[in-house]
């Protein structure tokens, strides 16, 4: 085996595990939701590597960065604690994930959370 061949062996061997980093941090991170059955509209953004979304009656429940979040019709719950209280009438609420931390929009309005 020539000198050339080998390098050529070595760089590919370097490009494969950086280009898989590249890919991975590509598609880190993205949105779900969708409607409630009440009209009320539930959109998560997340910079996590997974997301999941589920809609059943009145309620949205999101799994991602670690963490389980429940919209409830009255109430936001983080991990099993209520952290933020909502208007019933309240239409459209937006999740945001990012580097671990949560926070809440109903109707364009940041939801104030509840200070231990």
């Amino acid at each position: 085996m020539t000198i050339r061949a080998v390098m050529r062996i070595s760089l590919l061997m370097l490009a494969v595990p950086l280009a898989t980093l590249m890919l991975v941090s590509a598609v880190s991170g993205g949105s779900a939701g969708g409607t409630l059955t009440s009209g009320r509209s539930v959109m998560t953004y997340s910079d996590s590597i997974y997301l999941s979304s589920q809609l059943r009656g009145g309620t949205a429940t999101i799994k991602t960065s670690g963490k389980k979040i429940v919209v409830g019709p009255a109430e936001i719950m983080v991990d099993g604690k209520k952290v933020a209280t909502l208007s019933k009438d309240a239409a459209k609420i937006e999740v945001h994930v990012r580097k671990g931390t949560v926070t809440f929009i109903a109707d364009g309005q940041a939801v104030p959370m509840i200070q231990e």
